[in-house]
């Protein structure tokens, strides 16, 4: 049996039996209602029971017949979608992260040889900035900087003018000053060695005295000469003066005086050492005339293996006063213990 209710849609919602038992009336008339089903022309009391309380709760929650018209379909149970249409802009950039948000899963990486290999292989560090070479010409000029340097550090051909202090010396460079310009050396030399042999006693004596007075000059002009620099001035000139000597040796150079050490009287003489002690006195002897140089040091050099350590132990003590002496020499010249590196005593 189906009973015909009107009904409103909130209640639609709160009955539980809402399409088998109850129909929504589209008119709220009273007549058009229909009539209770009757057996054997009378009309059941349970449905009629039924029917009448149901429609008494109705009654009492009905509020669809008076809505204002153009009211929504009724509800059907299920969730009617948004008719609104929202436009969106495209982002132009990253979505911004808000506070509290966790951030979105990544898609899954497919990891294949090649991804692989870029993963494993370092990045390639930046390529450094190499300074070029310096070009052939600018080493050839640090050079000659270099050299210009060491040489205005040896006091080169700053020493006074030596004066000539043998007799015949004397005699060729009298010759040689008096002769015209343009006159040969070679044939100045000749004449004045001929001229030498046929002196007199009178004119070799009187040549003799005047190298004598050359001498005593010299010496006291290079003197003057070297006391006006300092002990550490002349050191460091005879310093460049050797690092010189070394490279005109290297180039096969003819003429090796202007590189000579300069002497100087200030300068801590150097300890001797046993073994050129023994020759000092060895040759003081006089056992070793007539003997050349390289004879004498073999049969020096042989003599002093064979000697005992007790032998050798006064020349070992004459070696260490000497050492002691010239440590306290050093330090009186220069101010500072041997051994001192001279750049770092000028710095």
């Amino acid at each position: 049996m189906t009973v015909l209710v009107p009904y409103s849609r909130v209640l639609s919602k709160q009955l539980p039996i809402r399409s088998g038992l109850l129909t929504r009336l589209i008119s709220t008339n009273s007549n058009l209602r229909v009539a209770p089903c009757q057996h054997d022309g009378k009309p059941s009391e349970s449905t009629h029971t039924t029917s009448s309380s149901v429609t008494a709760v109705l009654r009492s929650r009905r509020t669809y017949a008076t809505a204002a018209p153009g009211r929504p379909k009724a509800h059907t149970g299920r969730a009617t979608a948004s008719k609104r249409t929202t436009t969106t802009k495209k982002a132009t950039g990253p979505p911004k992260k808000l506070p509290g948000t966790k951030k979105a899963a990544s898609k899954k990486r497919v990891v294949t040889k090649k991804t692989a290999k870029k993963a494993k292989a370092k990045p390639k560090p930046k390529p450094r900035k190499v300074k070029k070479a310096p070009s052939a010409s600018a080493i050839k000029a640090k050079a000659a900087a270099a050299r210009k340097d060491t040489r205005a550090v040896a006091l080169l051909n700053q020493a006074p003018k030596q004066e000539p202090e043998v007799a015949f010396l004397v005699l060729s460079t009298r010759r040689s000053r008096a002769a015209a310009k343009g006159t040969p050396v070679t044939s100045t030399v000749k004449e004045s060695a001929a001229a030498y042999k046929n002196l007199s006693p009178d004119e070799r004596e009187a040549l003799n005295h005047e190298a004598n007075q050359n001498k005593e000059k010299n010496a006291t002009a290079y003197k003057k000469w070297v006391q006006s620099y300092t002990p550490l001035q002349i050191k460091q000139a005879n310093l460049a003066r050797a690092q010189l000597l070394r490279e005109a040796k290297a180039k096969k150079q003819k003429s090796l005086a202007p590189y000579r050490a300069i002497k100087d009287d200030r300068q801590p003489k150097l300890p001797a050492s046993p073994w050129a002690l023994f020759v000092a006195d060895r040759t003081q002897t006089g056992d070793y005339k007539g003997m050349t140089p390289k004879e004498s040091f073999q049969l020096m050099s042989r003599e002093y293996k064979g000697l005992s350590a007790g032998e050798k132990k006064p020349y070992e003590d004459r070696s260490a006063s000497e050492k002691n002496r010239y440590a306290a020499e050093f330090r009186t010249v220069f101010g500072v213990a041997p051994g001192t590196r001279i750049a770092a005593i000028a710095s």
